[in-house]
């Protein structure tokens, strides 16, 4: 079968007939050219030659033999063997998160090879079959809308870079269904998703409303291009602590792979330098802490500490880790909750007491945790904590609730675990309102209670958790946290509304209601958690994830200045600009260079605000108040979400995908089956060639054929004896007309 992939190209083939047109009806009138002298006719012998000649026929059809053949091969025409076939629109979707910059052993990038995958299926689409390619990064993007050309697609696929952001591979996903038109109805549809298929690169939420909106006949095909057993380590977590007199280092570094690595771990950024390095053998899934002592005095105000985990490995983007020390002392907590005559373990907040208690307890210096009711609690005790917790309170006073908004506004961070106590109306007043974004504390109303119904005997689990936030990507690995087994018993009806980007469920209770959300407020953030902060509702308290979570939320959570809180490339940040001047603009001082950004007013303060981080390190801000110049310093980290490289499971995609059905591929199987559907033959390169032939020959009977068979005068003449300038021969002396 043939096809012309650019059919409108034929248009050129109407050039054929231009010259036949002037031919037919070119006007047959003698122009009469007045001749002064008869002379030089005299002197020449004439013959008649026939009007039409047959070189010049043959000159015309080579002429226009090349006029049709580039025509030709502009059309793109393909042969394909096979016959025809149902027409396929095919969505292929490029994994360019930080999984896709290990390398091999080749030292090429999983990248690479990624490209590579979509340029045959590229290149090998069969004729009338329609292509988009995708890339889910830190920001989603369509590289091209369904086409049938495939050329443009292949360049800006070999253009697509791999970003230091862990976003997951379905983020690209609900752009795919606005690709479809109605034409697409009568097409099959084909989803190629090229990835490093890894466990955290999922998110069944994102899988799920696509399967909403597409197809029941979608065929999906994943194409593993990642390494089948990776061996790296890298810095799973750091931390500074006071001591007094100097800082202490805090670092764990953890790996995968046999045999067990060694490696060595060197802290940097003190001043006088010293050797600060350490040896270690990692083995896998075995976590290995680390301490380095370091002198306040070798530490300069605004200055980082860096660790880095020498030699880098095949991800070195999670080799690094930098640290600030901030000299402001403890963290504070406030827990707001009721007391009761009760005994302590049947109390609101106690297993979140227990939790923050040992925290303090093993960072000493750097957190203090107080509690009180919210009768006795007071607007000062609010302002003066950088994290107010809120754990199954039924209501706060006019005042408390107008407090902890500005605290939050201003940088400090709000938990409110829900429970049996918790009046739906009191919270009324604090959930944001319709076209005010960020002027509530809530994202939505908070419901009725409700009792878990179990699904096939089971109590609701903890569930479509995004993996890639901050808070949770320290508990993905199932190895190491048993986060995905607790179970809910009851819970609350929560509304998320807006689509303003402020509000972001984290995880649901069995896909019925939100167990995380997260709700931005100015420069603070407030974290909702549909569950009791004791084992009343959930047996998450009791479990081996709580007590890991809550420091992470802490550390989350915590504001007052940028130095406390945590960012990770790929978030947008809020930085509180205490008293700076909204006219002037800020200095940001990046790892690649400089910025300047005018602050912006939220809730009567000025903040800073970067839409992402792009890259870690550690970022400066200089601003002008009306005192002077003023500075502060924060870092940004790389994720470590992908970096234990953990495998999906195709046994749990495989349902997620139900009805569509799921396939995994390797690179080699996608060249087997792209070549396997009929032979295709693009015809273009063979009908550029003979072009050339027909204009190599056009020229040589043009410039050597021509002139011989039918030149301009058939005999010499006296212009071409003596030349046209010459006297006549009447006029030259006996001496010139000698030869």
């Amino acid at each position: 079968m043939l096809v012309f992939l650019a059919p409108a190209a034929l248009a050129g083939l109407l050039l054929l007939s231009v010259p036949i047109v002037l031919h037919l009806f070119r006007p047959q009138r003698v122009k009469v050219v007045p001749f002064s002298s008869l002379r030089w006719l005299r002197a020449s012998q004439h013959k008649l030659s026939r009007r039409i000649r047959w070189h010049q026929v043959l000159l015309f059809l080579l002429r226009a033999g090349l006029i049709a053949l580039a025509a030709l091969a502009l059309a793109r025409p393909v042969f394909t063997a096979g016959g025809r076939r149902a027409r396929v629109d095919r969505l292929i979707v490029l994994d360019a998160s930080r999984a896709m910059t290990m390398q091999g052993a080749d030292q090429s990038m999983l990248m690479d090879r990624a490209r590579t995958v979509a340029e045959t299926l590229l290149w090998n689409a069969r004729p009338g079959d329609r292509t988009a390619v995708l890339a889910s990064g830190a920001e989603p993007m369509v590289l091209g809308p369904l086409m049938s050309e495939p050329d443009m697609l292949r360049k800006k696929v070999s253009s697509v870079q791999p970003g230091l952001a862990d976003a997951p591979v379905t983020a690209a996903l609900p752009l795919a269904p606005a690709l479809l038109d109605a034409a697409a109805r009568e097409a099959s549809v084909e989803l190629y998703v090229v990835t490093a298929h890894r466990a955290a690169s999922w998110v069944h939420r994102d899988v799920a409303r696509l399967l909403e909106r597409m197809p029941e006949d979608l065929r999906v095909r994943v194409v593993d291009v990642g390494l089948e057993q990776p061996r790296q380590a890298w810095i799973a977590e750091a931390r500074v602590l006071d001591e007094g007199d100097s800082y202490r280092v805090r670092a764990v570094v953890a790996g995968v792979g046999d045999p067990p690595q060694s490696r060595t771990l060197r802290l940097s950024g003190l001043q006088g330098g010293g050797e600060n390095a350490r040896r270690l053998t990692i083995e896998e899934r075995q976590p290995v802490t680390v301490e380095f002592e370091a002198p306040k005095q070798a530490v300069r105000a605004g200055d980082a500490l860096r660790l880095t985990l020498e030699p880098r490995d095949a991800l070195p983007s999670d080799d690094e880790w930098w640290l600030v020390p901030d000299p402001r002392g403890l963290t504070r907590v406030l827990i707001l909750a009721t007391a009761d005559a009760r005994a302590p373990e049947l109390q609101p907040a106690f297993h979140l007491r227990m939790a923050l208690a040992a925290l303090a307890e093993g960072q000493p210096g750097v957190l203090g945790v107080e509690q009180k009711t919210p009768e006795e609690a007071t607007p000062a005790d609010v302002a003066a904590a950088h994290i107010v917790v809120l754990a199954d309170v039924g209501g706060l006073s006019e005042a408390l609730a107008e407090a902890l908004k500005e605290r939050v506004t201003a940088g400090g961070g709000a938990m409110i675990f829900l429970g049996p106590r918790t009046e739906p109306g009191a919270y009324g007043h604090w959930v944001r309102q319709s076209g005010r974004p960020g002027e509530g504390l809530l994202p939505g109303p908070v419901g009725e209670r409700v009792e878990a119904v179990p699904a096939f005997g089971r109590l609701l689990p903890f569930a479509e958790a995004d993996w890639s936030h901050p808070l949770l990507s320290a508990l993905s690995d199932p190895t190491m946290s048993d986060l995905g087994q607790v179970v809910w018993r009851e819970f609350r009806r929560i509304s998320v509304s807006g689509a303003d980007g402020e509000a972001r469920i984290l995880a649901t209770i069995g896909g019925q209601a939100p167990a995380l959300v997260e709700h931005r407020r100015g420069a603070g953030r407030v974290l909702v958690v549909n569950a009791t902060a004791n084992d009343a509702w959930s047996d998450w308290p009791r479990r081996r994830s709580f007590v890991p979570f809550v420091d992470r939320a802490v550390r989350y959570l915590a504001g007052g200045t940028a130095t406390r809180a945590v960012y990770e490339v790929g978030d947008a940040i809020t930085v509180p600009l205490p008293h700076a001047d909204p006219e002037q603009a800020a200095v940001v001082t990046t790892p690649g260079g400089e910025l300047r950004l005018r602050p912006r007013r939220l809730g009567g303060q000025p903040f800073l605000q970067l839409d992402a981080a792009v890259e870690p390190g550690l970022y400066r801000v200089r601003y002008q108040t009306i005192a002077g110049e003023e500075a502060l310093t924060f870092v940004v980290q790389t994720p470590r979400r992908y970096s234990p490289m953990t495998p999906a499971d195709d046994a749990v995609l495989r349902e997620w995908w139900r009805p569509a059905s799921y396939e995994v591929l390797t690179p080699e199987a996608v060249a087997r089956q792209a070549t396997s559907g009929g032979l295709r033959w693009p015809l273009e390169p063979w009908l550029m060639a003979l072009a050339a032939l027909l204009l190599a020959a056009e020229t040589w009977l043009a410039a050597w054929v021509c002139p011989r068979v039918h030149p301009p005068i058939a005999t010499e003449s006296a212009v071409a004896q003596h030349g046209f300038f010459r006297r006549p021969t009447a006029e030259l002396s006996r001496e010139e007309r000698r030869p």
